[in-house]
Parts: C-alpha cells; sequence; structure tokens
C-alpha cells in the first residue's frame, strides 16, 4: 500500500525524460522488492522497499554534472536547453517525493550510451486475508481481466481474485450531501433505502420551491431530481438553479442534477438535459445504475472540491510566497478540474519559460531584438493560454519594446517574468 498518485507523478517525469533523451534504441522499467521486515503492530502490516529503475539509452548525461542534476532549475548545459526543454523542475520534484514516502533517488549515466534513474520508496504490505486486502479484492473488479489472460501475480504475494467477496461492504468513493426531490412517498421511501444500501444518505424536498429553499440553507452537492411534481416541476427548478449566482448556494457552487423519471423516451432525455440538467435516470431506478451514477459524479464532486480547498489555501498562503495571479477559473476549466494536471500543467510552464529567460537575458546583452521578442512572443502566448494575466501582460509589454529595439525597462520586465516563475516553483513544491 502507497501513495499512488505521488508514484504515478514519479514515474511520468522519469518516463518522459528517458522519452525526451533517447531518439534510438530502448527505454526499460525495472521493479523489485527488498523485505525489510518492520513491522506495523497496529495494523500487522510488514514495510518493504520497492526499487523502480528507468533504463534509456539516451544521450546520457557528464559525470561532473549528476550531482547538480536532483536541483531546481539545474540545466546539464545551455545547447541540452535550447534542444530538448527545460528538466530541472521535475527532477527536483521527484527527489522530494521519493523522501517524502521513505526512500531515495540517484542516477547512473554514461555520456552518448544512456543513463539509468533509480529510487525507492517504503511500502505496507498487506498481511494475507486481512480485512484490508479483503476490501481491496472486493473493488477491483479488473482483476479478472488479468487472471484470464496472463499471470501477473508475483509468487511473494497471494493471487487476487476477481470474485467480489459476499460479506465485504463496499464505501462510496468520497462522501458528499445528497438531496432527493421527490413528491411521492413511496418513491421517496425506496430511493431512500437505495441510498442507504449503497453507503449515503438524503434529505427529502417534496417539490421544487422547496428544493430551492433548502439549497439556500444547506450545502448540498448533488440533487435527485423528479421532473414531474407540484408547485414547480424539476424541469423549471433546474432552471432556475442555473439563474442563480453560485453566491446563492449555501455550498458556494452550483450542485449536480440528476433527472429521475418515469418517462424513458429520448426526447424526454434531451428535455432534461436542454434544462441544465447533468444526468438522466429512468424510473424504475435501478440500484446498479444508481450506485454507478453516484460514483461517477462523486468523483467529479470530490475534484472539484480538491481544487476549491487548493484555491483557499493559495488565497491564504503568505502572498510573498505562493501568491500566483493566475485566472484559476480559467484553469480549471482547461484541466476539467483535475488538480493533477494543473500541477502537471504549471510545472511543464515553468520548464519551458525559463531557459527563454536566459536566452532573452543574453540577447538583451548582444542586441539581439530579434531573439527578444521572439522568446517573448512564445511566453506571451503560453501566458495567455495559461490564464497567467500578469505575466502575459509582461511578455507582450517585452515583445513591444524588441521590436522597437527599445532596451530600457527590458532588464525590469525579465525579473518580473523570473519573479513570477519563482512564485509557482514554490507553489508546486508545497503542493507536493
Amino acid at each position: 500500500m502507497g501513495d499512488i498518485t505521488r508514484l504515478r507523478q514519479i514515474l511520468i517525469n522519469l518516463l518522459s525524460n528517458a522519452i525526451k533523451f533517447t531518439e534510438t534504441g530502448s527505454i526499460e522499467v525495472s521493479v523489485i522488492t527488498r523485505k525489510n521486515g518492520d513491522i506495523n503492530h497496529s495494523s500487522g502490516a510488514t514495510t518493504d522497499e520497492i526499487q523502480f529503475s528507468i533504463k534509456d539509452t539516451g544521450i546520457g548525461i557528464p559525470s561532473d554534472r549528476l550531482e547538480r542534476l536532483f536541483k531546481a532549475f539545474s540545466q546539464v548545459n545551455s545547447s541540452i536547453t535550447r534542444q530538448y526543454g527545460g528538466t530541472g523542475l521535475g527532477l527536483a520534484i521527484c527527489k522530494q517525493l521519493c523522501e517524502l514516502m521513505g526512500g531515495r533517488i540517484w542516477v547512473e549515466s554514461e555520456l552518448s550510451v544512456g543513463s539509468t534513474f533509480y529510487f525507492t520508496i517504503a511500502a505496507s504490505v498487506i498481511p494475507e486475508q486481512s480485512e484490508v486486502q479483503t476490501r481491496l479484492i472486493a473493488s477491483i473488479p479488473e482483476v479478472k481481466n488479468y487472471d484470464n489472460n496472463a499471470n501477473y501475480h508475483s509468487p511473494d504475494f497471494p493471487k487476487l481474485s476477481s470474485e467480489r467477496s459476499p460479506t465485504a461492504k463496499i464505501e462510496p468513493s468520497q462522501s458528499f450531501r445528497i438531496l432527493l426531490t421527490e413528491d411521492n412517498l413511496v418513491n421517496q421511501k425506496i430511493a431512500l433505502k437505495q441510498l442507504q444500501s449503497l453507503g449515503y444518505s438524503a434529505d427529502v424536498a417534496v417539490n421544487g420551491k422547496e428544493a430551492l429553499q433548502l439549497l439556500e440553507k444547506k450545502p448540498y452537492d448533488l440533487i435527485l431530481m423528479d421532473c414531474q411534481m407540484p408547485i414547480l416541476d424539476g424541469l423549471e427548478t433546474t432552471k432556475e438553479i442555473h439563474r442563480w449566482q453560485e453566491s446563492n448556494f449555501a455550498s458556494g457552487r452550483r450542485p449536480i442534477v440528476i433527472a429521475m423519471t418515469a418517462n424513458a423516451m429520448k426526447e424526454d432525455k434531451q428535455m432534461c438535459l436542454d434544462a441544465g440538467m447533468d444526468d438522466y435516470l429512468s424510473k424504475p431506478v435501478m440500484k446498479e445504475k444508481l450506485a454507478a451514477t453516484l460514483e461517477h459524479w462523486g468523483s467529479v464532486i470530490f475534484k472539484a472540491k480538491e481544487t476549491a480547498a487548493t484555491e483557499q489555501t493559495i488565497s491564504t498562503t503568505d502572498t510573498g510566497s505562493v501568491d500566483l495571479p493566475i485566472d484559476w477559473k480559467h484553469l480549471h476549466q482547461i484541466s476539467e478540474n483535475n488538480l493533477e494536471f494543473e500541477l502537471e500543467l504549471l510545472q511543464i510552464f515553468v520548464e519551458d519559460i525559463q531557459p527563454r529567460l536566459e536566452v532573452m537575458k543574453i540577447a538583451i546583452a548582444s542586441d539581439d531584438f530579434g531573439q527578444l521578442a521572439l522568446q517573448a512572443h512564445q511566453i506571451k502566448g503560453a501566458s495567455a493560454n495559461m490564464g497567467a494575466t500578469t505575466m502575459h501582460l509582461a511578455a507582450e509589454k517585452l515583445e513591444k519594446f524588441a521590436r522597437n529595439q527599445e532596451r530600457r525597462g527590458t532588464t525590469n520586465l525579465i525579473s518580473e517574468l523570473e519573479e513570477f516563475v519563482k512564485r509557482i516553483q514554490e507553489f508546486l513544491i508545497s503542493s507536493q
């Protein structure tokens, strides 16, 4: 058991670099385990060391540059930076992530022959037939596909069963608040029972008007909305929800709306979607379909909450360290509220811009206004795509100075850009 998100980030970084620097040949990924024998007495789990290696036949790294490789923004040399792009921040973050997971990272390399990056993490081994293992088996239906095709299991570990344990209770992947809007008492009872058996709970509103009143008072994340109700039906209620400002909702954001209707015609489904509903369930609602729908939208809600929490962290953090004048709403739209993608995008953004700033300094010193304008234009475009408005404006001004062959003020603008890049770097490190 370990942190899959951090592990994935390290592997993506190292494999991306291997691909980037290997024009011909191969890239080989290997994994081995070493038994440490340390026991966590509270859980009964032992802790082993897992070692990953990523071996490539790429350009290699000079021996005198290996020590500085894992320092932030440290480049092997400027020619490699120009040809392949920046690689400094990614390896620095990999080092931090490995250390956070009780491991380390190092590299062996020979110029023009290739490189092998090694890293280790400490991971708990689940005791055979433990309660934790039973829950894991019950939550991995995909294992059956591997069993049917090949033996992917190490002999040191018990083979996972593809059958769900009849006694294992599947907990909802994320907790969120549900409002059931339904006027029929029988339908209410059935829906609440299904939700309870799936591990969810819900409040009830008997019509759209009551639902709107509750949305102002309680932070609901998702509404199961009957379409035909007295006073205010589901379609009109949903339209009203979309008319509201997000500040009107107690949660601070518009909830997910899922239609529930006995009309199963294609036209009825389209009518619900046109009204602004996010999804559609036909009555009678089958428990399996309800579970799948809630699991899907639960993950969407969780990502939105995670993003909101990140924004809150940014807004309340010392402005001298990680205050980023970024249009976060724009960035969230690009990433579809995927925090991991946003962090990766910011990392690539910084690694691309860092060498450009160095090139621009050289261009100013040599009065190479053409090169200065080119690099400023590239930064301007990337900043606009990222929603980095302040940086976009600084790069735009720098490009105008270069077009007019005006040196005065260019150094200050580059300093502004460097400060911005530094803030992003600090934010990325603090987000790990």
